[in-house]
């Protein structure tokens, strides 16, 4: 896949990604498109931002993956809607890291993955963004 290409199937996707989940909800996407490429990264929010994001809801997080909302009950809806994301993508045969933020006072953050090791790739890009 070239650059331009690929370029333009982020654009795509994360315009998908929007109209899925609103743009009232700010996302942060990291894609395998199994071409034996490094993973890319697509986002409507600033790379700091989302950055900073990353790490408190990483710090949070004491598994080594997204723990499974049914495992605590009823499942928010925040983490539904990143939930049907993901696995829609995974359907698609691309494997994706989803994180969806609301911000503000109550902000919430919600995370999927069918990445293996995405957990992995959303603390380094945290490191390289925020040094």
């Amino acid at each position: 896949m070239t650059d331009v290409v690929e370029g333009a199937l982020l654009r795509e996707l994360g315009k998908q990604i929007e109209a899925e989940v609103g743009a009232d909800v700010a996302f942060a996407a990291f894609i395998d498109w199994r071409d034996g490429k490094p993973p890319t990264y697509v986002s409507n929010g600033a790379r700091r931002d989302v950055a900073r994001a990353l790490a408190e809801r990483l710090g949070k997080q004491s598994r080594g993956e997204p723990t499974l909302a049914a495992e605590r009950g009823a499942v928010p809806p925040l983490e539904a809607k990143c939930a049907a994301v993901g696995r829609s993508m995974h359907e698609e045969d691309i494997d994706i890291t989803l994180f969806l933020f609301t911000m503000g006072e109550g902000g919430e953050t919600a995370w999927f993955t069918t990445m293996p090791g995405g957990r992995k790739l959303v603390e380094q890009f945290v490191k390289q963004v925020q040094p």
